[in-house]
């Protein structure tokens, strides 16, 4: 029975053993997954230290090359706060030592009170002479940036005036204090020092083809990790990257590096791991069968080499990685090499005791430290933990631990051992991770992310605000949906092209929202990559400046209008003289000529030459607001239907008018004649439009606003309007034609067929009448045009057309005359005496009041405004009545009224007649004044 009690046993000790065997198999295969898994670790581990040294001396080159630049100019700076005069000579020869040391800088300029005024080398820089960084918006903000510091502020990389791209130090130039206890004088102004880009990137190695990692740079404007990327792979700052920052004066850069090809996921050791460990699972197995037949006597050697053989695999598990154990017998602390490099010690030296150890650990975590460890002991349970320490150096870094307990005889725990790792770059990650989330959430451009092929994949909330529609709405449809563009998907397949080959397209985009309502962004694409660098789509930002465009062409066409504007008053005066001369002594040659001569008739036909060309002085200036409007309350139905009569005969037979009015229409305010130019601008034009014949339909009706509209480029106020809309069937406009067609001076006819003023000046009357006009029109479509003017309240006046009928009424007073210019004089002096007065003469102010004290028969002043001498006419009217109470006063000017309000002529109450006027008009004039 021995025997098969042997037998027995042995089978007990052989199942057993088995059952040992299927642990340890099992064991064995997570260790192979648990080392492989740290191996990997520390080896992407070394592999973040190599792209940090590679990375720590692109920094540092950066850092040298940018402030070795900057320090060659600060000499220059200090010249010119010592010598604020200093000149471009002196300034060039300066400049050409600094750029003799071969540095990276391709121009150095100077901006006294933020205008350029000295720039060296001057060639191939002349564009950049003369730019008032006030008034460039690319430059602006940078500039006021540095002045705003008082230090250097680099900005950029910008496109420059001068062409090419670089990057911009501006230092802040103060003049030398006048007063000692003052630290710096008056600012002087900016010296702006342009750092080539691309010798910039050639200096700091960015452009080394053997550079083993890639590397992208964001910061644009110094403006550090929240700056936009202005050098490589945007994508580059997204996952377990390096990132370092630039220290630049008054602001930072921000680099991020991985190696070239993505970071390693299978160690080079990972294939000698498995075949390591299948070398040990083959020993095993041969072991099993091996003492598989040795007698129970060997089954006890068996259980301890397997307990031993346990230990060892555990050791192996930890194997790279830092390890430690802790015996509770004699308080002796093991550390592997690994940990005391953690640590920030020397293996060789580092031997802490247990109180020791927990002092490394940031002191707001020691407490915590102590009280896991000791709940370990106790309950002889595992613990886990992930807690801050502080090296020697004062470097924070985060460390997760795990360790188990050693139990004794009667479940007592004798020690601990574990495993120590440092996490402080994968808790880096995740922080920058969150935080990129975070910036996702909440910045302001519109993001939106397509693929290959242009379509939606994700957008972030601001796209949804701008373009209206949900990220699950578009999801999986084309870019196009957001554009406004004759051949749907056009823009996106251009802008996708231009991406996949030069890595970025930027530009203005016309979109179309949810809702319909079209506005405008300012877009720029970036390519998607995966990490072999293929291109798998795109990311969009877009800036939503719809706004911003409308201010610029309301802008534009104020600015345009103002043009119009200073022109002609600049040459009215002079003109409307020139045109006095002609009409007055043309008036006074014709009443000499006998009736039915053919002299007779070239003298009226200059005679209306002349009018027109008055007519349209007044026309530029009513146009340029330089011409005061007189609006009177105006009934719109008749003073629209009265016209009907001179529109059929200023159209000719082939065109027919159609006029509609709607019920209820209010009345207007309005000047009577400005509108009557504008409505027969406007039949011109059309009757141009229609040269085979067509229709003109004249309608009137009222609108209403129950708040402010935005209409074009301006916006009317709520309340009552009068909607005056003209018609035609011709041959319409083309959309960039339609653009410009309330510009000045734009035409489309032949030289000689028209002064492109038609349209404009009847948007000039539109908006001086406080009102609006839009256009509308379409090819072979024809044109709308809508007057929107403001309805009146009460009753409307009579539309008052009197005309004098020119003929001569003798007028028996004695008139004293101011006039400056001879020729005008002269032919005034004429069409007083045909009319019977006496005239006395002088060209300036000053013999006025002498020639009123001695002539006590004067009846009436008639004086030019604007005098020589440095006395208005305005003046010497007053001082003249001052002189003589009761003497009638008559102003005259060939400055519009509107012009002469600021010099007082309102204030002084004295009548105006404006030049030139005629024989009839200067009669109407003096009768308005015989109250003697």
């Amino acid at each position: 029975m021995k025997p098969e009690l042997n037998k027995r046993n042995t089978t007990v000790t052989v199942k057993r053993y088995w059952f040992a065997l299927v642990v340890v198999v099992g064991l064995l295969i997570a260790a192979v997954i648990y080392i492989e898994h740290n191996d990997t670790n520390r080896f992407q581990q070394e592999e973040r230290l190599t792209v940090l040294n590679k990375l720590s001396t692109v920094r540092a080159r950066l850092e040298g090359v940018i402030n070795g630049n900057l320090l060659l100019v600060t000499g220059l700076t200090a010249e010119f706060s010592l010598n604020p005069e200093i000149t471009q000579e002196d300034f060039s020869r300066r400049a050409r030592l600094i750029l003799a040391e071969n540095t990276q800088i391709r121009n150095i300029g100077a901006a006294r009170d933020l205008v350029i005024t000295h720039m060296y080398p001057m060639k191939g820089n002349e564009k950049a002479l003369g730019l008032d960084y006030r008034k460039n918006e690319d430059q602006r903000d940078a500039a006021l940036k540095a002045k705003e510091v008082g230090g250097i502020f680099v900005a950029g990389p910008v496109n420059l005036v001068q062409g090419g791209r670089g990057f911009v130090a501006r230092t802040p130039v103060f003049e030398a204090p006048k007063d000692s206890t003052r630290d710096r004088g008056q600012f002087w102004g900016l010296v702006s020092t342009v750092i080539d880009e691309d010798r910039l990137y050639n200096a700091a190695g960015l452009s080394d083809p053997n550079l083993p990692i890639e590397i992208a740079i964001r910061g644009q404007d110094s403006s550090g990790s929240e700056g936009d990327v202005f050098f490589g792979r945007p994508g580059l700052f997204e996952g377990a990257q390096v990132l370092l920052d630039v220290s630049l004066v008054n602001g930072s850069w921000q680099l991020a590096g991985a190696p070239k090809g993505g970071w390693t996921q299978e160690t080079p050791n990972a294939p000698i791991i498995r075949s390591v460990s299948f070398v040990i699972l083959l020993l095993i197995i041969w072991v099993t069968f091996y003492r598989a037949r040795q007698k129970r006597e060997k089954a006890l050697v068996e259980i301890a080499v397997r307990g031993s053989e346990e230990k060892l695999l555990w050791a192996e598990s930890v194997a790279h990685l830092g390890h430690w154990r802790f015996s509770l017998d004699d308080g002796v602390l093991d550390l592997s090499p690994e940990v005391c490099r953690i640590f920030g010690y020397d293996p060789e030296k580092y031997r802490p005791t247990v109180e020791e150890s927990i002092k490394c650990y940031h002191p707001d975590d020691q407490n915590e430290v102590t009280r896991l460890v000791g709940e370990a002991i106790e309950t002889g349970q595992e613990f886990e933990f992930e807690l801050r320490i502080v090296r020697p150096d004062g470097a924070v870094r985060t460390v997760f631990a795990k360790g188990e307990c050693e139990i004794g005889d009667g479940g007592k725990t004798t020690g601990l051992f574990g495993i120590f790792q440092d996490i402080t770059e994968r808790k880096q990650v995740e922080e920058t991770l969150r935080k990129q989330a975070l910036v996702w959430e909440q910045m302001s451009e519109g993001v939106v992310a397509l693929d290959i092929d242009g379509r939606i994949l994700d957008m972030n909330p601001a796209a949804e605000g701008l373009f209206g529609y949900s990220t699950d709405e578009v999801r999986g449809k084309s870019g196009a949906i957001f554009h406004r563009e004759e051949i749907p998907g056009t823009l996106v397949a251009q802008v996708s092209e231009r991406v996949r080959r030069d890595g970025y397209w930027s530009g203005e985009v016309d979109i179309v929202r949810k809702d319909g309502s079209a506005g405008v962004v300012e877009a720029t694409a970036m390519p998607l990559r995966d990490e072999n660098g293929n291109y798998i789509g795109g990311i969009a930002v877009n800036r939503d400046i719809t706004e911003r465009k409308a201010m610029e062409s309301q802008l534009l066409q104020a600015q345009k209008m103002e043009t119009v504007g200073q022109l002609t008053g600049g040459v009215a005066h002079d003109f409307n003289n020139l045109l006095q001369i002609v009409q007055g002594n043309l008036e006074m040659a014709k009443d000499t000529i006998p009736e039915g001569s053919r002299t007779k008739e070239l003298v009226n036909g200059a005679l209306r030459a002349g009018h027109r060309g008055a007519k349209l002085t007044q026309q530029l200036l009513a146009f340029s607001r330089k011409q005061t409007l007189r609006p009177e309350n105006l009934d719109a139905r008749s003073l629209v239907g009265g016209m009907t009569a001179l529109l059929a005969r200023t159209l000719g037979e082939d065109i027919s008018i159609e006029t509609q009015f709607a019920d209820g229409i209010a009345n207007i305010i309005v000047d009577e004649n400005g509108l009557t130019n504008a409505l027969l601008n406007l039949a011109l034009n059309a009757r141009a439009a229609m040269p085979r014949g067509g229709t003109l339909t004249v309608a009137v009706d009222k609108r209403h606003f129950n708040a402010d509209v935005a209409i074009e480029n301006d916006v009317l106020p709520m309340g009552d309007y009068v909607e005056i809309t003209v018609t035609d069937t011709g041959f319409g406009m083309s959309a960039e034609t339609l653009a410009h067609a309330f510009e000045p001076f734009f035409t489309t006819k032949e030289v000689g067929e028209g002064s492109g003023l038609g349209l404009s000046l009847v948007y000039g009357f539109a908006r001086q009448s406080g009102g609006n006009a839009t256009i509308e029109s379409e090819p072979s479509k024809g044109t709308t045009v809508r007057l929107m003017l403001p309805a009146a309240e009460g009753d409307a006046v009579s539309a008052n057309h009197a005309q004098l009928d020119g003929k001569d009424v003798r007028h028996a007073i004695r008139v004293l005359l101011v006039e400056d210019d001879a020729d005008v004089r002269g032919s005034t002096v004429m069409l007083l005496k045909a009319l019977g007065c006496e005239v006395i003469e002088a060209d300036n102010a000053a013999p006025v009041p002498g020639i009123l004290e001695q002539d006590d028969r004067i009846d009436l002043l008639l004086s030019d405004v604007v005098l020589p001498g440095g006395k208005t006419g305005i003046e010497l009217a007053q001082e003249a009545v001052r002189l003589r109470p009761g003497l009638k006063v008559i102003l005259v000017s060939g400055y519009p009224e509107g012009t002469l309000e600021g010099a007082g002529l309102k204030d002084a109450g004295f009548p105006l007649l404006s030049k030139p006027f005629s024989k009839a008009a200067l009669s109407e004039a003096l009768a308005s004044m015989r109250t003697w």
